[in-house]
């Protein structure tokens, strides 16, 4: 089915909801991006490629709310998007800030802490 949607939509529908300013909506969005790219690293590496904005985008999900089911949201979608490939991997890192990630290790809720070690 996530093949089928990359297919017949596009992602850049989807995309487009990151850009909204309700929280909500923006959870909803990472979790179906993320729902895309745990599958395999084809699906991953087309989501990531056809939007060099997005990881620059999950970047700010993760650190410009306080939002903790945005940013558990976020992080498991780095981690899925990672998980496939060493370029997913590198990309990744070069976009979102790395040292960034250190602190939220230090985070209150445990799902958060775990999430930059998921995979």
């Amino acid at each position: 089915m996530a093949e089928q949607i990359i297919e017949q939509i596009g992602i850049q529908p989807i995309l487009k909801c990151l850009n909204e300013p309700k929280t909500s909506l923006k959870r909803i969005t990472v979790n179906c991006i993320n729902q895309i790219v745990k599958h395999n690293d084809e699906l991953a590496r087309r989501v990531v490629s056809n939007n060099e904005k997005l990881l620059n985008t999950l970047d700010n999900c993760l650190f410009q709310t306080e939002d903790i089911l945005l940013r558990r949201q976020t992080l498991v979608c780095l981690a899925n998007i990672a998980k496939h490939k060493r370029t997913l991997a590198e990309k990744g890192i070069e976009q979102v800030e790395f040292s960034r990630l250190i602190p939220i290790l230090h985070e209150n809720d445990m799902i958060v802490k775990v999430n930059p070690g998921y995979h």
